[in-house]
């Protein structure tokens, strides 16, 4: 989903579904938002009506995003969007194309 400025409708940014586990039925989400967009609190908003779309059913019961451990205004949206820390481990984030600690965060639909 483009994320867009409610009044002007310029493109800030994306929000959307990577993948979906079918043994944990998490939906691993992610989202980006331009420069000139951050700050805006348009990304939690847009997570938020994302998960909006989403039927829990047989196949998803949960939302997740792996967050690197030192993106802490990625951690602050995905906090606002109601999500919760559920674990950490060292591994690749996507924003980053190293090695960090990851933190995993859940929301039950």
């Amino acid at each position: 989903m483009v994320i867009e400025d409610s009044e002007s409708s310029m493109p800030l940014g994306l929000v959307s579904i990577h993948d979906i586990d079918e043994v944990t039925r998490e939906a691993s989400i992610g989202y980006w938002i331009a420069p000139w967009g951050r700050g805006m609190k348009a990304a939690s908003a847009a997570v938020k009506l994302l998960i909006a779309t989403i039927t829990p059913d047989e196949n998803i019961q949960s939302a997740v995003a792996y967050i690197a451990e030192e993106n802490t205004a990625s951690r602050r949206t995905i906090e606002r969007a109601g999500f919760v820390e559920v674990e950490r481990e060292w591994g690749m984030a996507r924003e980053f194309m190293n090695e960090v600690m990851a933190i995993k965060y859940r929301k039950t639909l």
